[in-house]
């Protein structure tokens, strides 16, 4: 177990990369005020996509959470169905992220452009590791946390948590991130 446990420090750490990384990049200047009138417009016009997209997607991840939990098959059930709505939760936060940090990032590599292409390399390449290292340590954190609390508090066999953790946990998150 000591495994999982180091597993799961790296995705936390990998996690607080990402919020430093994103920190970072908020302290850059965003430009005149026509860039930043332009980087609020489109983190509006994006964040009310977002947000009508996961309207549509919550109703799907609900149907599929009931069906999944009441299928009589052998390693389906309860247990498969809650890895599936964090699966689908984590990788819905993963797309948050990735969609708040490119908009906060548009305008700011603009911004660097002005000074130097290397600079705004570096703001835009530092956007794309900041979504790069949320999806790694959201999926880590996912699965080896329902695999701990699988196998060390509710009592379940290490091949049957294989199977409901990753299972569940992959469908949840491949189904919102399609």
């Amino acid at each position: 177990m000591e495994f999982v446990l180091a597993v799961m420090a790296v995705a936390l750490v990998s996690l607080v990369f990402s919020f430093v990384i994103n920190a970072g990049i908020a302290k850059k200047s965003a430009g005149n005020e026509r860039m930043q009138w332009l980087c609020k417009a489109i983190y509006e016009g994006a964040s009310a996509f977002l947000s009508k997209e996961y309207q549509v997607i919550g109703i799907f991840v609900l149907v599929l959470f009931v069906i999944i939990s009441v299928i009589p098959a052998e390693g389906m059930g309860l247990k498969t169905a809650i890895s599936f709505a964090l699966g689908a939760g984590a990788s819905a936060l993963a797309g948050y992220l990735g969609m708040r940090t490119a908009t906060l990032a548009n305008a700011r590599t603009t911004n660097a452009a002005i000074e130097s292409l290397p600079a705004a390399l570096r703001v835009a390449f530092s956007s794309g590791a900041v979504l790069g290292l949320a999806v790694v340590g959201l999926g880590l954190l996912g699965i080896t946390g329902l695999f701990y609390v699988f196998t060390q508090f509710l009592g379940v066999e290490i091949q049957d948590a294989l199977s409901y953790d990753i299972l569940g946990f992959s469908l949840g998150a491949s189904s919102i991130a399609l």
